[in-house]
């Protein structure tokens, strides 16, 4: 590191520039003396400059006060340099600072171009007179107004206070009346809170909306949330549109009805809305029209009801009613007919018509597990398979030792359930997207099983459905229990008179015989009396 200082600022391969003047004591000592008093002298200038610059800050061109102290500062180090390479040879530091110089300088030079036209614009000594004696004159004038305006002032002081004097007794006015108006307030604000509560811990919805057009919604109580999930301000600023949320159903009614609002004044409705997650809830709503004084149509105005719970305990309540008409409908029909054939074919196409599915069909085992689908009711639509024979090693495996426990298998998505690939083959095969199946059993013996196919698409099988197939299924048991029962009485009974007529020949047979004896007898008697 010493070295590398030693070569830049003292090299040995170049000769000092003392021997260009011989070491002549004066003359050294002369351009020793010159260059130090220039290097003084140029960095005094800048030393200045500094010290102008930081007591005028308002004089413009800052930045070339800053250029020329570099470049007279970079001329001083010059000199220094010139000094030392007397006994120095160090001739690349002082090209170097003199290159640093020469780009300094020419960019100074560059700026100075630049400013010029700005430094010919400035304002002569003359011009700044003028315009000080404009400026003067301003100020004259300026004083002169002020004084106006404090004469002015005393004037206005005097009416100042004599309007302070009415002010203060209209104030007192003022007082008395804002008193007045924030009991006012007060009352009006505890009305509001009460009605704010009200229309929260309500549990029907209050709205309203415009007359015609869209009806789009203006007011709706924060309990819309509670009811469908969607805060009130999603309907009030129109990102959300009500109309989109009724189900496609019930909406051609809805707009209908809201037709009709200007002729009826006040229509109720009852409609599907979907909720937030996606789910229908079911609302009832009573909207009434309101006019103005001269009776013009201002505003619709209406409540809306979650009704979810009475509907669900209504389709409840008919499916409950709808499964017993079936069981009855079937029970009927077995104490009626004793064709077994008759009674099966009814019992599917009520059962296909109750679950409104694609396909209802009674599927009987063979002796060898294996079956064929013995009765089926089915949609035009959908695919039929009546009478199809069906020997699955898969099935006979894993579902037929189920089905003979008597348990019921309801499955939604054939894809997504939790059944073998071969079982799920077999159930595609035939279109077959969800199926509830409830096996038909004869004591513990396994019949045959009542299945029902949706072919459309995935169906949630609920547990009134199942219910009811297992209702029917115990009735088609018995129907089938009375037809063998039935077939057994008439092979019985055919049996009986085959016998009997079997008896009435022998009997004929007999008598004919001992006619025969008797006429043979009477024969001999007589030919051995004669």
């Amino acid at each position: 590191m010493l070295e590398l200082v030693k070569n830049i600022f003292s090299p040995t391969q170049y000769m000092p520039h003392g021997h260009c003047y011989l070491w002549q004591t004066p003359l050294v000592w002369l351009h020793v003396t010159g260059d130090f008093l220039i290097a003084i002298a140029y960095f005094s200038i800048p030393m200045m400059l500094i010290y102008f610059v930081l007591k005028r800050r308002d004089v413009p061109f800052l930045g070339i006060f800053a250029l020329f102290g570099a470049f007279i500062i970079l001329c001083g180090t010059g000199h220094l340099l010139e000094i030392w390479t007397l006994w120095h040879s160090a001739y690349w530091l002082s090209g170097i600072e003199k290159a640093i110089t020469a780009l300094v300088s020419c960019y100074t030079a560059g700026q100075m171009v630049t400013l010029l036209p700005q430094f010919l614009s400035l304002k002569t000594s003359q011009e700044l007179e003028e315009i000080n004696s404009r400026l003067e004159a301003e100020i004259l004038v300026k004083k002169q107004a002020k004084l106006a305006l404090r004469i002015a002032y005393d004037d206005l002081e005097i009416k100042v206070q004599e309007r302070t004097s009415q002010l203060i007794e209209t104030n007192k006015c003022l007082e008395r009346e804002i008193g007045e108006r924030q009991q006012a307030e007060l009352k009006l604000r505890s009305v509001t809170e009460r009605l704010q509560y009200l229309l929260a811990t309500t549990p029907a919805v209050i709205f309203s909306c415009q007359v015609g057009g869209n009806y789009d919604v203006t007011f709706v109580s924060e309990n819309i949330f509670s009811m469908i999930g969607y805060e009130a301000e999603n309907f009030l600023n129109g990102s959300l549109d009500w109309h989109s949320l009724i189900h496609p159903e019930d909406r051609e009614n809805v707009s209908n009805l809201f037709a009709q609002i200007l002729e009826k004044e006040s229509i109720s409705y009852e409609y599907r809305e979907r909720h937030k997650d996606g789910s229908y809830r079911w609302i009832y709503d009573e909207v009434k029209l309101v006019k103005d004084a001269a009776g013009l149509p201002m505003e619709c105005v209406g409540y809306g009801v979650d009704i979810t719970a009475r509907k669900q305990a209504e389709i409840t309540l008919q499916q409950q009613l709808k499964r017993e008409r079936l069981v009855n409908s079937i029970q009927e029909r077995i104490r009626s007919s004793l064709n077994l054939e008759e009674v099966l074919t009814m019992a599917v196409e009520e059962v296909r018509d109750f679950l409104a599915t694609d396909r209802t069909v009674i599927y009987r085992f063979n002796p060898d597990w294996s079956g064929f689908i013995a009765v089926e009711s089915v949609a035009e639509s959908t695919m039929p398979i009546l009478g199809i024979d069906i020997n699955d090693n898969c099935f006979r495996e894993h579902y037929v030792s189920v089905y003979q426990e008597g348990h019921i298998r309801a499955i939604d998505n054939i894809y997504t359930a939790n059944i073998s690939n071969c079982h799920r083959n077999l159930l595609s095969q035939f279109e077959i997207k969800a199926n509830l199946v409830v096996p038909i059993l004869q004591g513990e013996k396994l019949w045959g099983l009542l299945i029902a196919h949706h072919c459309r698409n995935q169906r949630h099988w609920n547990s009134s459905e199942i219910e009811s197939l297992q209702q029917i299924s115990v009735q088609l048991a018995i129907a089938i229990q009375q037809s063998i029962l039935f077939e057994q009485a008439k092979t019985e009974i055919h049996e009986r008179k085959v016998a009997e007529l079997a008896l009435q020949k022998a009997v004929l047979a007999a008598d004919r015989a001992n006619r025969a004896k008797s006429e043979f007898l009477s024969s001999m008697s007589h030919e051995l009396r004669t």
